[in-house]
């Protein structure tokens, strides 16, 4: 049974290896020269100093381990070379077809498969039927651009085109946009600009990324720290109360409100979701005087000024725009956008899926990484899922009334106001709940040896490749003890 699958990024190198492992013929299209997607070092969307903002043992698949000598929080060369080895060794490079642009996916319903339409270089566009498709082509595809600034005349560099901020260098730098990339871009400018203006909306809680564990006697990565199976309180409290909880628990574990009243997160705020953002250099370069932070909504330019709601505006030399990305489906046929109820827009929920992979209109296509918030792990088993689905169908395909209700329940998600950070922010419930359906999750586990790295040390995604279909315990055991005796909780 043959499977086409849309982008060789994270995606599609684990879909592409998920259908071997169930015998599946996958062909994975490529529209660039590179694997690697957003971590292709030449046509992705990374900056040359960037690092992952969680840990190699949660940037990683669960049978492919990276070099014990390599980095905790890797640079993007380096996931670009991980997932260059990782598609050696699992003889992906054979299945991918590069500068190859999938342009149309439509069904055949006379031949029950799926046509797929792709333009090979400066070619004609080809056809071809597969039984299967697999959308793996990304869900931060284009830089959204403010707008306003139709009339700057200076420099203006989108998030998704900056490298590195040496031609900024003595230069006057707004940074547009308060999460991820815009403050570790604002925190990189500032290595060499005269002065970066970061100009955002609300205040995150800035987290560097190494928290100390629970007995305080070690620097572990955050994301270590903060994904275990903890036991779920039989207090159902309200949804203020939790979101105040939270709030609380970041403020213990940052002091930006003791650095500057702008800053500070405002308690009014605590009763509504907390918003994140990772970044080692970004306090350090605010106490130096590098950076300063301006809560407001840019307005518009003219020459080389811009212009605040809150009736300020400052000179600048270069803009750089951090206002997120939007989610892009162009091979769809309008009808298919209407029945995912897309909206390009919303870069929340921009289209809704059950699980975020499967639609009843689309039978026998999967979708994998395409929700706001992709980790390793969720790829990886929703990828394993999707080949599992198509293999053996009558186990582990979603039934027409499962994916109903679970488009309803992401249509809830999509009208939460105000909305979260991100749309699915429990990474451990999310992750155990598709390793419950698709029978990995380490049930047996919890009574061996390793029942402390299981039930109480971090959720990574080797925890999954332990039993069930296609599983290989000695290396996950190796990754886990691993992780377990490097960063002990």
């Amino acid at each position: 049974m043959s499977v086409a699958i849309v982008g060789a990024g994270p995606s599609g190198l684990a879909s592409g290896k998920a259908c071997i492992e169930a015998g599946l013929k996958p062909k994975i299209f490529e529209k660039s020269s590179g694997l690697g997607g957003i971590w292709n070092i030449e046509h992705g969307s990374t900056w040359e100093s960037m690092r992952t903002n969680l840990s190699k043992y949660s940037c990683m698949f669960s049978d492919f381990p990276w070099n014990k000598d390599s980095d905790d929080f890797p640079l993007c060369a380096d996931v670009s070379k991980y997932l260059n080895a990782y598609a050696k060794h699992f003889s992906l490079d054979t299945c991918i077809l590069y500068n190859t642009e999938v342009t149309r996916v439509d069904r055949d319903s006379a031949k029950n498969k799926w046509s797929i339409n792709a333009k090979i270089a400066d070619r004609e566009a080809v056809e071809e039927l597969f039984d299967y498709v697999i959308i793996g082509s990304g869900f931060f595809v284009e830089s959204k651009i403010p707008q306003g600034l139709s009339e700057f005349s200076g420099t203006l560099t989108l998030s998704q085109k900056y490298r590195n901020p040496n031609n900024l260098k003595g230069k006057v730098v707004a940074v547009i946009g308060g999460a991820f990339s815009g403050s570790e871009i604002a925190a990189d400018v500032a290595s060499v600009a005269t002065k970066v203006i970061h100009i955002k909306e609300r205040n995150f809680w800035i987290l560097g990324r190494y928290l100390e564990n629970e007995s305080k006697t070690k620097q572990i990565p955050l994301d270590l720290v903060f994904y275990k199976r903890r036991q779920k309180s039989a207090e159902q409290l309200p949804l203020e109360e939790v979101n105040r909880r939270k709030h609380a628990y970041f403020q213990s574990l940052s002091n930006q409100a003791e650095v500057s009243d702008s800053l500070k997160v405002p308690t009014e705020s605590y009763a509504t979701p907390p918003y994140v953002v990772i970044s080692d250099g970004y306090l350090e370069a605010f106490k130096a005087n590098r950076i300063k932070v301006i809560n407001s909504r840019f307005t518009h330019a003219k020459g080389n000024e811009i212009f605040l709601e809150n009736g300020t505006s400052e000179k600048v030399d270069a803009v750089i725009a951090c206002s997120g990305f939007t989610s892009k489906l162009p091979f769809f046929s309008p009808d298919i956008l209407t029945s995912l109820n897309y909206d390009e827009a919303d870069q929340f929920q921009p289209f809704l899926l059950h699980k975020n992979m499967y639609h009843p209109k689309l039978p026998n296509v999967a979708f994998v990484g395409m929700y706001r918030g992709p980790f390793f792990g969720v790829i990886e088993l929703q990828a394993r899922w999707a080949a599992l689905s198509f293999a053996k169908p009558g186990e582990y395909y979603p039934t027409e009334e499962e994916q109903y209700k679970g488009i309803a329940e992401e249509q809830a998600i999509k009208q939460d106001s105000p909305r979260p950070q991100f749309p699915h922010g429990d990474y451990v419930e999310l992750v155990d709940a598709i390793a419950k359906r698709i029978g990995v999750y380490p049930e047996s586990y919890f009574n061996k040896d390793q029942q402390h790295a299981i039930s109480l040390g971090p959720v990574i995604p080797s925890h999954f490749r332990l039993e069930g279909p296609y599983s290989n315990a000695s290396v996950a055991t190796d990754i886990i003890k691993e992780c377990n005796e490097k960063f002990p909780n």
